[in-house]
């Protein structure tokens, strides 16, 4: 008996060390979550774009690439833990990716952050993002 509850231990802390926490799974699977937000774009564009808003905020952010979409745990200044969980949304046309914070962890300041963030108008091209090599640098005229 002893060892059923062991492995059923180690079962649950190796679910939790994979996710944020067992409450992520159930919403991603019920879907019933108040603390959701789509957003036109792909899972790696609305990805990169809260890792930049959240990192000027001052928020400490660790992605974590899945199978279906993206996780982002982040760590405020105060030291509150939450994860973001990014999916892409099943649509007709454009990309959009869906947002989620689980349930267990919202806190209403941060949600808005990344509401407000997330909100912002992505650049109009991706070459605004890349690097300019050297002849790129040298058209540039300086002011």
């Amino acid at each position: 008996m002893s060892r059923r509850i062991g492995i059923v231990c180690a079962c649950a802390l190796l679910v939790a060390v994979a996710g944020c926490s067992i409450d992520s799974f159930s919403v991603s699977l019920i879907g019933s979550v108040s603390h959701r937000q789509v957003v036109a774009g792909s899972v790696e564009q609305a990805s990169l774009k809260l890792q930049e808003g959240l990192t000027e905020a001052g928020v400490v952010v660790l992605v974590k690439p899945q199978d279906e979409g993206t996780r982002l745990f982040c760590r405020t200044k105060s030291g509150k833990m939450f994860c973001l969980l990014l999916n892409q949304e099943k649509t007709k046309g454009s990309d959009k990716t869906a947002v989620t914070m689980s349930e267990r962890a919202v806190d209403e300041q941060f949600w808005g952050m990344v509401v407000k963030i997330l909100k912002t108008p992505l650049p109009t091209s991706d070459d605004s993002l890349r690097l300019l090599d050297a002849t790129e640098r040298n058209d540039i005229t300086r002011e």
